[in-house]
């Protein structure tokens, strides 16, 4: 990886005295990744919020999505659950490319906001919802992806118990990706100690 990485840095070096804007970004979002990798959270915030803005200057929606849910996934790694949500539910807010793995990735991160609010079942079913989304795509599951879907479904599979973990994995893989987007946007007001604004 170390090799790797050497070879963006310097690719970027040179980019940038060439003025090659194009692919600076998508240096800073692959440097981003090795960060994250290496537990370097701050530096890859650093590195993903700069390839974010050239994105967005340049009205690259695939690229605003990648990095997305990139600063998402450092949110999670911090614990930092207002942020996680708002940059999740922004990633589901800017879909432009249909069922794009960053906006599979948004809802698995607001099924994890869900489970961190003590809402097991609303999680299960985002988290359902993902799944079936996904596997229309056709694409092959990330091994990463893959494995946080299986640490989070144990988590509230013990939860909620089998019998009720499946109604509601069932209930989210049946709804249309615009369905699935309208319930994950939804706010769901969590009061410790208090009664929710939306059932579990």
């Amino acid at each position: 990886m170390y090799r790797a990485q050497r070879a963006h840095e310097e690719a970027l070096r040179r980019a940038r005295d060439a003025g090659l804007g194009f692919y600076v970004p998508y240096a800073l979002q692959a440097l981003a990744n090795y960060a994250v990798d290496r537990l370097e959270l701050e530096r890859a915030t650093t590195l993903s919020e700069e390839a974010l803005l050239l994105f967005e200057r340049r009205d690259d929606r695939w690229g605003i999505l990648l990095c997305l849910e990139r600063l998402t996934r450092i949110a999670r790694l911090l614990g930092e659950r207002d942020r996680v949500a708002t940059l999740a539910r922004e990633t589901l807010s800017s879909r432009a490319i249909g069922s794009a793995p960053p906006v599979v990735y948004g809802f698995q991160n607001l099924a994890w906001v869900a489970r961190v609010d003590a809402l097991p079942a609303r999680a299960v079913r985002l988290l359902g919802a993902a799944d079936a989304i996904h596997q229309a795509t056709g694409r092959r599951t990330p091994a990463s992806v893959r494995q946080d879907q299986e640490t989070e479904s144990t988590l509230l599979r013990e939860a909620l118990g089998d019998a009720a973990f499946e109604t509601a994995w069932n209930e989210g893989r049946a709804m249309s990706v615009d369905q699935a987007v309208r319930y994950a946007l939804e706010e769901i007001d969590v009061k410790p100690g208090g009664p929710r604004a939306w059932p579990s």
